[in-house]
Order: structure tokens, then C-alpha cells, then sequence
């Protein structure tokens, strides 16, 4: 199990303090100050990481078990093939444009973006039979 780390402001306090010119007599009320930042700087740090971590996922390649929310489709076009139940690429692969363009809030644009994006990265709408 992995403990959380926190900024130790010892290392810091006094260099900090006379950077920001605050006098030696509120040291206790700025030590106070930098602990309550610290507990929000982990927090920020984390919600950092994520977006990071889905920005990495964006910028790869992706395959059958991408979820539709980690692609660069717009949020408008994310919203309608969420609404139909898409959830992967995998799903919407089994689909020709004419069944797509049968969902609920699939319009013209919408499904010309599915389409390029489909063949851009190497898995084509199937073809109606």
C-alpha cells in the first residue's frame, strides 16, 4: 500500500517567508497556511495526473477497446454515440454509416467525423451488404 506524501514546509518556511516579506512573528500562522496548501496541492497534483494520463491516451492510437470518451471525436459526437449505448470502438466498428446514421443524434456532420475517423485509424465503417 502506497502512503501519501506530503510537501514538508520545513525546508521551505523561512526562505518562503522572506521572499513574500512575512515578518518572523506570524511564522506560526504561515506554517498553518502552507499545510492547508499542501493538502490542496496534492489534490491539484492528482487531478493533474489524470488529465495527463488522458491526454496520453488521446494521443495514442486507437484500438478495438479504446472507450469512445479517450478519442479525439468531438463532444458532440461522443454525446450522440453515447446516447446509442457506444461505448468502444470495437462497438461502432460493426456498424455501416447507414445504421449509424439511423441514431438518435446522428446527423450529417456526426457521422462524416465518425467516418473519417474510423478509416484514419485503420478500422473502416463496414459496408452495407
Amino acid at each position: 500500500m502506497t502512503t501519501k506524501k506530503h510537501i514538508s514546509p520545513d525546508a521551505f518556511i523561512r526562505p518562503a517567508m522572506d521572499a513574500l516579506d512575512v515578518p518572523l512573528e506570524d511564522e506560526a500562522l504561515f506554517r498553518r497556511f502552507v499545510e492547508q496548501a499542501a493538502d490542496r496541492i496534492d489534490v491539484m497534483w492528482a487531478e493533474f495526473l489524470e488529465g495527463v494520463a488522458v491526454e496520453r491516451l488521446k494521443a495514442r492510437t486507437p484500438s478495438l477497446r479504446t472507450l469512445i470518451r479517450h478519442t479525439t471525436l468531438s463532444a458532440r459526437t461522443k454525446n450522440a454515440l453515447e446516447k446509442n449505448f457506444m461505448e468502444t470502438v470495437g462497438q461502432l466498428v460493426q456498424y455501416s454509416p447507414a445504421e449509424i446514421r439511423r441514431f438518435r443524434g446522428v446527423g450529417d456532420g456526426v457521422l462524416t467525423e465518425i467516418t473519417e475517423f474510423m478509416a484514419s485509424i485503420g478500422f473502416p465503417l463496414k459496408i452495407q451488404e
